[in-house]
């Protein structure tokens, strides 16, 4: 099942409908799918570091070659 976005317009108030599907779904647990889990703290924690210090929201291939997470492809592979 994917993530569902519903929008309101700025004017329009939650029906009572809403309000009650909305507090019913807080309750229920977060379910990730097999194939998208979530990162494990310690690669969470140095993306948070990596993200301080290139002071970027977005952690590149680059990136991690830059710091030696991952090793850059030869040219005659």
């Amino acid at each position: 099942m994917s993530i569902v976005h519903v929008y309101l317009s700025r004017d329009a108030k939650p029906t009572e409908e809403q309000i009650k599907r909305l507090r019913e779904s807080a309750k229920r647990p977060i379910v990730f799918d097999e194939d998208c889990m979530p990162l494990p703290d310690e690669i969470a924690e140095r993306n948070d570091r990596l993200r301080i210090k290139y002071k970027t929201n977005r952690i590149t291939k680059e990136i991690l070659i830059a710091e030696g997470y991952l090793k850059p492809k030869s040219k005659s592979e």
